[in-house]
């Protein structure tokens, strides 16, 4: 696995982390449980403290995705300047959380101004780690810019695509010659001129009983 592969994957733990940890906290600041209050500070010190891996990864898988086919410099340049704030405040949580531990192990209890603390830092960590994150998914997924449109394959509106009205005109004969939606069958029976009828007699002629019919002018139009 390269740093790239590497940067991906640790990414998720500070995230995840501060937000399930905070969420927990919230819970046991809430119920007044400790023993919550105590899991959820040692999940944020964890996550928290997590995020100096996902910088120290920043760097080298930069240089590997730059220039690459579909990567925005843009945002590859904005990623990596929040990620700077998003580093202080991870510490900054996971540093609080360790020493809100610590200091309800020195205590007996856990104090509850040290956890309130840690929360606030948790909420401010979330955000930016959050938005931080959101700006490295737009590196190499265009979709996700605003400044690039995207269109639908089955886009009517789009460059080359056939619309409906098109297509429901033309087919394709076996030898791949677009044509009429309507079979060649048809059109020459419709627009073929009828047999001729049999050729009246001398007799019939003479006595003005019958006329030859002629072909009829369909087609000529």
């Amino acid at each position: 696995m390269t740093t790239a592969h590497w940067h991906l994957v640790l990414n998720h733990i500070p995230l995840l982390g501060l937000l399930f940890g905070t969420a927990i906290l919230a819970y046991g600041l809430w119920r007044n449980q400790a023993d919550v209050q105590e899991a959820s500070l040692g999940l944020l010190a964890v996550a928290g403290l997590a995020i100096i891996a996902v910088y120290l990864t920043g760097e080298p898988a930069e240089e590997i995705v730059e220039g690459g086919v579909g990567v925005s410099h843009d945002a590859l340049e904005a990623h990596e300047h929040f990620a700077w704030y998003g580093l202080v405040a991870g510490i900054a949580t996971g540093v609080g959380a360790l020493g809100a531990l610590l200091y309800g192990t020195l205590r007996g209890r856990i104090v509850r101004w040290t956890v309130v603390g840690t929360l606030v830092l948790a909420l401010a960590s979330a955000g930016l780690i959050g938005y931080t994150a959101n700006l490295g998914g737009k590196i190499s997924h265009p979709e996700l810019r605003a400044d690039v449109p995207v269109q639908s394959q089955g886009d009517p509106g789009a460059a080359g695509a056939p619309t409906p009205e098109k297509h429901r005109h033309t087919r394709r004969n076996p030898k791949g010659r677009v044509g009429s939606a309507f079979p060649r069958e048809l059109e020459r029976r419709w627009c073929s001129p009828p047999p001729p009828e049999r050729a009246a007699s001398k007799d019939e002629l003479l006595k003005g009983r019958g006329l030859p019919v002629e072909a009829s002018d369909c087609c000529r139009s």
